[in-house]
């Protein structure tokens, strides 16, 4: 494992300012994560923090082990630091979205996926996410009109097909929700959310 872990940073070219004599606390923190020991795993990285600031990786290494210890406020300033470090990368933004979801906060969620998909306008989970945050917070009819240009592109997706019938279910459309809620059940036929759906429906 160490000499994998130590062959990856050696070769990935977003860690070119990290010097070699770093790789033994780097190698360490990826050991004591898996030992379930972040805490201290942390703490090996944060020596390098110390002198390394700028570097892209010490800052996405660090983000995620403070999002597994919870420290989510902590965790995002390094993702957003990491993002000022590299701004063409997606990987700090989607890991931002990912505490955002997990959070429910719907505004984080938007910006992120924001930033995702300038970067790769065709990110679907990026998609996915943004328009989940616009249905949480009632913008109904622009994320029908951005699922219904998605679907063009990804016809059969489970996930996009669940998210326009709540949105025009919500939006007061139920003979619309219902046609959806009916292609997802011969796409997926054991779905739950549609077989729910469907079952609170009342004829129109």
């Amino acid at each position: 494992m160490k000499i994998l872990i130590l062959i990856s940073l050696f070769y990935c070219p977003l860690t070119f300012a990290l010097t070699s004599k770093y790789y033994p606390l780097v190698y360490d923190s990826y050991l004591l994560e898996k030992k379930g020991d972040i805490p201290r795993a942390i703490s090996k990285m944060t020596t390098i923090f110390k002198t390394q600031s700028d570097d892209y990786f010490v800052n996405l290494r660090l983000g995620e082990l403070f999002t597994k210890d919870k420290k989510f406020k902590l965790a995002i300033d390094h993702f957003k630091r990491a993002s000022r470090l590299q701004v063409e990368a997606i990987d700090p933004w989607f890991q931002i979205s990912t505490i955002a979801f997990s959070e429910k906060d719907w505004a984080q969620v938007e910006l992120a996926t924001e930033e995702i998909l300038k970067r790769d306008p065709l990110h679907l989970v990026g998609h996915i996410r943004s328009l989940t945050a616009q249905i949480e917070t009632e913008k109904y009819s622009k994320a029908i009109e951005r699922i219904e240009e998605i679907l063009e592109h990804h016809p059969l997706n489970k996930e996009l097909l669940e998210l326009k019938a709540r949105a025009l279910q919500k939006n007061g459309d139920p003979v619309q929700s219902k046609k959806t809620l009916m292609e997802l059940i011969l796409i997926d036929p054991e779905n739950v959310l549609a077989k729910s759906l469907l079952s609170e429906m009342k004829e129109p």
